[in-house]
């Protein structure tokens, strides 16, 4: 696996700009780049597609306040994984691409009222599960957009789809959707939100794990666990030496022994030359437990 933060963070950096500029204009009723979108998301796809898997590091970031525009991205770059792990072609990770970054863009028109740091009465709740209507008819109005866009931004929520004939296209926009939805449902746990903490990923993927045979389908679910794996990359665990480890490269048939790197001794102190180790070739090293970093942090500043 190859890994260039320094790109990755520029490419992060400039999807969440891109992303913040089209839903505002969105929300505001402006013209829109279509073009734009769509030339954005071929970096991406170019990125993803030769290996580097940079991007996903930083698909944990968000806070209360950007949580839409990450929950866009993240589910954008997680999205890719899982269809380059499918086997997708460019151009089909091209129109998933563009889909997922665009999926939820109807929540600007409902965003005050998902932002109530409380729980939502019912008819508040009856007017977030509008956002996807509103999403196509916002969609509608950009050109240049793929078809596949408007079908996912309508469908994203749905889980299992009956078993009626398809063509081989609407087949495939239907697996996008089903990407997209269950991406999406991972990444809204692994975020904070106004009215709860985030997840840690680990606790994301069991509940996803749970579910797998009632709502999702099986070969997307499997793919998706696989990739990101039980300890995703990005995040951090506890190893039975007590020391702190940032998790950077999934060991496909072995989920509970990723390679890690260490960055902060037992007694929580940064270390100027970090370690990097592969927990499977070295089991005398485990995890211990994973780790929410910003909760660490505080708790070692104090």
């Amino acid at each position: 696996m190859t890994v260039d933060l320094e790109k990755a963070t520029l490419l992060y950096d400039e999807a969440t700009a891109l992303t913040k500029k089209v839903f505002q204009q969105a929300e505001q009723d402006e013209p829109i780049d279509g073009k734009e979108i769509t030339e954005f998301a071929w970096r991406l796809v170019e990125h993803m597609t030769l290996g580097d898997k940079g991007l996903v590091y930083f698909t944990n970031r968000s806070t209360p306040r950007n949580y839409l525009i990450a929950q866009s991205v993240n589910v954008c770059i997680l999205s890719l994984l899982v269809g380059v792990a499918l086997g997708y072609d460019t151009s089909q990770l091209h129109q998933l691409g563009v889909a997922a970054l665009l999926h939820d863009i109807g929540m600007t028109k409902v965003l005050k009222i998902a932002m109530q740091p409380r729980k939502l009465t019912p008819e508040e709740l009856g007017e977030i599960r509008k956002h996807p209507t509103y999403g196509v008819q916002m969609l509608q109005k950009i050109a240049h957009l793929p078809e596949s866009a408007l079908f996912v931004c309508r469908e994203h929520r749905r889980r299992k789809w009956e078993k009626t004939p398809a063509s081989l296209d609407e087949k495939a926009t239907r697996e996008y959707a089903q990407i997209v939805g269950i991406v999406d449902i991972y990444v809204a746990m692994t975020q904070p939100r106004p009215y709860r903490d985030a997840k840690l990923s680990h606790e994301a993927v069991r509940e996803l794990i749970g579910e797998v045979e009632e709502i999702f389908d099986t070969r997307v679910m499997k793919t998706l666990i696989n990739q990101i794996g039980i300890y995703p990359i990005g995040s951090w665990v506890k190893l039975n030496t007590e020391e702190v480890a940032r998790v950077v490269e999934q060991n496909q048939n072995f989920p509970l022994h990723p390679v890690v790197e260490i960055l902060f001794d037992p007694k929580g102190h940064f270390l100027e030359t970090s370690k990097r180790y592969d927990l499977f070739k070295q089991q005398i090293l485990y995890i211990k437990e994973p780790v929410d970093y910003q909760k660490f942090q505080l708790s070692e500043k104090g």
